[in-house]
């Protein structure tokens, strides 16, 4: 994106790329709060999981997520649980009278937490398997036949099995997000949900999906900059020289606007402590 971003940012400014690794993200986003200069100059791609972390009072942070000023986001992607081509499981409803045997990595990662989530919170009969390094082996899996489905993000399948959604070796059961995707013929799980508190944990576990891979700038920059900056992103989103490479390099692109990402890290930043709680006695430390 630094390479195509700067074309419509007012003066073309070239776009400099800093990697700042470490804490899974907390030093590069705690340094664009507290060092950074506050007049748009510097930008940042900083973890979906940067607001959980915050509303979960993790003693690293140290800023605080509604102060930025939020740009977009080049990617949005449903996490979705699917099943295997052979798996006796090939509906939702299925689930609560049938066994499926689901592969993750261990840790808290979503791939592993959220059956274990779905599973003693709506009594679905999702059998963790962990210690599978990725993606790829848990792939290899179900084809031997060790598995019969992934809870993951459809970016995730897509990156490693680019037809499995669309020729049938995987069918989505639901996604989590509150709205059904189109033309998937799969129910949200929310509306599985018997409860509106069970519903606000499923949402608030996945609230770090619906920021896709955030894009903001510090605190403080004048309001005038934080639109440029905002209506420079959207529009690189429709630049053909961009989208190009990106279907090039694999990049999925599926936008989301500087607003729709400030009003997701706002919804993360409102839930209720009781339903935060709830959420980690259920799945412990919540991961990106």
């Amino acid at each position: 994106m630094a390479q195509f971003m700067g074309r419509y940012i007012p003066g073309n400014p070239t776009i400099l790329v800093r990697n700042m690794p470490g804490g899974g993200d907390l030093v590069v986003t705690n340094y664009l709060y507290n060092i950074s200069p506050r007049d748009g100059s510097v930008i940042g791609m900083v973890s979906r999981g940067m607001p959980t972390q915050d509303v979960l009072q993790v003693p690293q942070v140290k800023f605080k997520s509604l102060d930025f000023n939020w740009l977009g986001s080049p990617e949005f992607s449903n996490r979705v649980c699917a099943a295997y081509s052979t798996a006796k499981v090939q509906k939702a409803e299925d689930l609560f009278s049938d066994e499926l045997i689901v592969g993750g990595t261990g840790g808290g990662s979503a791939i592993s937490t959220t059956p274990i989530l779905l599973n003693k919170l709506l009594g679905m009969k999702l059998k963790l398997i962990a210690g599978y390094h990725g993606g790829p082996d848990i792939s290899l899996a179900m084809e031997r036949g060790e598995l019969e489905g992934v809870c993951e993000t459809i970016a995730a399948i897509t990156s490693t099995n680019p037809t499995w959604l669309e020729d049938g070796h995987l069918k989505i059961l639901f996604n989590l997000e509150k709205d059904p995707i189109p033309g998937s013929g799969a129910p949200s799980v929310q509306s599985i949900a018997k409860t509106d508190e069970q519903r606000q944990i499923i949402a608030f576990y996945n609230s770090n999906i619906e920021l896709g891979r955030p894009i903001l700038t510090t605190p403080g920059v004048p309001a005038d900059r934080v639109a440029a900056l905002r209506r420079a992103f959207d529009a690189m989103m429709k630049d053909q020289d961009f989208l190009a490479f990106a279907k090039t390099a694999h990049f999925q692109v599926n936008p989301l606007t500087g607003e729709a990402v400030t009003a997701a890290v706002a919804r993360v930043m409102n839930t209720p402590k009781d339903i935060i709680d709830k959420t980690i006695v259920l799945v412990g430390k919540l991961g990106d």
